[in-house]
């Protein structure tokens, strides 16, 4: 039996001969098969376009007899079209449609307002019925007034009266002329349709994936839409005003990374539309890159692309991004610091070699608290192996500042890094434990072992450190109590370890005063105290005046000055640690590199000069460690003092003179400042008014009275100034 395939075939040849014969074959066997109807009218149609319009006819005619009722249908139309003026064909159709679908209202009410059957032009009846029956419940349309979307939701087969709910106007009535000429009709799927009857789930969507959203509205525009149009269609309706502008710049996002989507972007004005063909991720990463011409804007657009894996060929990324760091090399130093290190990083990843030596150069001249700036693990990995490196070529400070900064989660493993570099491990040792309250968590992690090797000095001298560091940690202001409290905390375990090991230690080692030191900082700071009171006995024994009557405050281990005189200490410590040492190291290995030592005069004088700033160092770190302002201590008002001004009379002279008795970094003698060190003013201390001081100088003896007493700062003045009052020494 001949198929429908080979039908087609011969159709395709125009082999009208074996087209003929496999019809006859079909009708005389009986045996069409199941659902060839379409198939039969389509031949015929295929027949009469090749000019054999006879032999349709007469194909058709002889088919449709044989073919079962719905099958049927199809070639009987197709026969009314070649020709109408068959007798009995429009009865024929008719039976055949009321049999088939005569239980449809729309068929009903179709076949009455067409005419089907007796109108004796039966094309423009057919052309009728098929527009009509088009018309079914169900069916949406749209309104070309101001009625909007609408739904049919029923249809009278006897009147042909179609009721419609429209969204601004419910239960309308219309005949079925009146549908097909006033209103559109519309698919189901439609974007309209879908706003009519399915909001809630365009709302929900919308807000889980504003990119299919989008292409629906695409869909509905014709594959092309500016702002205006799409904020149209979403806007007040899909999408509440306030939530707009959200959803857009998540549509476009999703539009720009679709790849049959192009998002087109001028000045305010956005267009997006609907590509024939996709582009690749790589066009579209490529593309993106290139028409931004910034560091930061194509390190935006890379890190995007990574996400995508595999999906982009490394160049299109690769290749746009050395372009830019090579361009804004000089600029991104200065002003993207942390861009251009995460965009170096991710380049020597990608195998540029050029990246692992331009990290290098940043890092020697860049600044260190970048390393904690850093997020990503790998990045800050790298930026610290390039900080390393360049240490010995002149990256020393940032490497410190790295490694000292607080906050950085990379402290261990930078030391680890400098496992082979004790002498850069040793620097910022020193520099910590010469002021670990400016280093606080460099500090705590020196105590927990994290550093190897830990402790150029030796432990008692730590012990010291440690203890003066909870103190000046318990009086500090402007930190978190959580975090004081957790400082304080390690501390408090350090000292005590092991039953108090190091503190005994200590005060087995240590000299008398060493040990009174130790002593008051542990005695005067409350988070301490218990630690003083688990060694009492062996603090008394070693320092007997502890059961003596309370010294002055002057008396004691601290050394006093202004917190004005303790800063400029402080800057000129600093000074010392930073500049002036590391210049003398150098120095040292500029001489050394010339020669013969024996006979090398600069290598000498610049050993000796070591050896003095090292001592130098040594005795203002001690004396900065005591050291404690004056603003701070209850001054007594009843005799000289420190932080006092008082008023003498030369009792051999009768000569007044006003001096101010502070702390010997506040020294000003040409305005009658004094150091409470001095002999002068030690001669002073602790005189009431009305008494006698006798102080001996080179030249001879000076005899004084005292004529009154007043705090330094009771007249609100900054302790960087000195009284006007005050007098000259002779």
């Amino acid at each position: 039996m001949t198929t429908i395939r080979e039908l087609l075939e011969r159709a395709e040849r125009y082999d009208f001969a074996g087209l003929e014969a496999g019809f006859l074959e079909w009708i005389e066997g009986k045996s069409f098969p199941a659902g060839c109807g379409a198939e039969a009218a389509g031949l015929c149609a295929k027949i009469e376009s090749a000019g054999r319009k006879d032999l349709a006819i007469t194909l058709a005619s002889m088919a449709f007899p044989e073919l079962p009722a719905a099958e049927g249908i199809p070639v009987l139309t197709r026969l009314a079209r070649l020709a109408p003026r068959t007798p009995g064909l429009a009865t024929e159709l008719v039976e055949r449609i009321r049999e088939v679908e005569g239980n449809d209202p729309s068929v009903r009410a179709a076949l009455r307002a067409s005419g089907l059957g007796t109108d004796e032009t039966l094309p423009g009846a057919l052309d009728r019925y098929e527009e009509f029956r088009s018309v079914r419940v169900g069916l949406y349309v749209r309104h070309r007034g101001d009625w909007g979307t609408g739904r049919v939701r029923e249809i009278d087969p006897i009147t042909g009266q179609v009721v419609v709910d429209f969204e601004r106007k419910r239960d309308h009535r219309m005949t079925l002329e009146g549908v097909v000429d006033l209103l559109d009709r519309l698919p189901d799927d439609s974007w309209p349709a879908q706003k009519f009857d399915r909001l809630e789930e365009l709302r929900s969507l919308a807000e889980k994936k504003p990119g299919e959203v989008l292409r629906r509205v695409l869909d509905h525009l014709g594959g092309r839409g500016d702002l205006e149009k799409i904020r149209a269609e979403i806007k007040g309706s899909v999408l509440p005003d306030d939530r707009w502008t959200r959803w857009w710049a998540a549509a476009k996002k999703a539009a720009q990374r679709d790849p049959y989507l192009e998002v087109k972007s001028s000045g305010a004005s956005t267009t997006i539309e609907r590509r024939e063909v996709a582009r690749t991720p790589t066009d579209e990463v490529r593309d993106a890159m290139l028409a931004r011409t910034d560091l930061a804007g194509r390190w935006d657009i890379a890190r995007s692309a990574e996400r995508l894996s595999g999906a982009v060929e490394a160049s299109a990324v690769r290749d746009p991004l050395i372009e830019a760091v090579v361009r804004e090399w000089e600029k991104a130093k200065t002003e993207d610091p942390k861009i251009l290190v995460e965009c170096l990083a991710f380049l020597e990843e990608q195998g540029w070699e050029e990246a692992g030596r331009r990290l290098e150069e940043l890092a020697a001249s860049g600044d260190g608290e970048l390393l904690a700036r850093l997020t990503a693990k790998d990045v800050q990995r790298r930026y610290a192996r390039a900080l390393v490196t360049a240490a010995p070529g002149g990256g020393r400070p940032a490497l410190a500042v790295a490694l000292l900064a607080d906050g950085t989660k990379m402290r261990e493993e930078l030391v680890g890094m400098l496992a082979d570099r004790a002498n850069l491990l040793a620097e910022a040792e020193t520099k910590v434990l010469g002021d670990p309250v400016s280093y606080p968590e460099a500090f705590l992690d020196i105590l927990s072992g994290q550093w190897k090797p830990a402790f150029g000095a030796d432990e008692a001298e730590v012990v010291r450190v440690v203890a003066r560091f909870g103190h000046d940690i318990a009086r500090l202001r402007g930190i978190g109590k959580a975090t004081q409290e957790r400082y304080l905390r390690r501390v408090r375990e350090y000292l005590s370890a092991d039953g108090h090991r190091r503190l005994r230690h200590y005060l087995e080692q240590r000299s008398e005063d060493e040990v009174r030191r130790l002593a008051s900082y542990l005695r005067r700071t409350e988070a301490l105290d218990e630690l003083y009171h688990g060694l009492r006995v062996e603090f008394e024994k070693r320092l007997p005046e502890t059961t003596r009557p309370e010294k002055r405050f002057w008396q004691d281990e601290w050394l006093f000055s202004t917190q004005h005189g303790i800063e400029k200490r402080r800057t000129e410590f600093r000074h010392l640690m930073d500049v002036q040492i590391p210049e003398n190291s150098r120095a040292i290995g500029e001489a050394a590199s010339r020669g013969d030592l024996s006979e090398n005069a600069e290598w000498s004088a610049a050993i000796e000069k070591q050896r003095e700033l090292t001592n130098k160092s040594q005795a203002w770190r001690e004396e900065i460690e005591r050291a404690r302002p004056l603003e701070e201590v209850d001054i007594p008002i009843d005799v000289v003092a420190p932080g006092t001004r008082v008023a003498l009379r030369d009792l051999d002279s009768g000569e007044d003179v006003v001096w101010a008795v502070l702390g010997p970094w506040d020294v000003d003698v040409e305005s009658g400042v004094l150091s409470y060190l001095s002999p002068v003013a030690s001669g002073l201390l602790g005189k009431k008014v009305g008494e006698e001081a006798t102080i001996v100088l080179p030249d001879r003896k000076h005899r004084y009275g005292v004529q009154g007493i007043e705090l330094y700062f009771a007249a609100e003045e900054s302790p960087s100034h000195v009284s006007q009052q005050a007098g000259k020494i002779d």
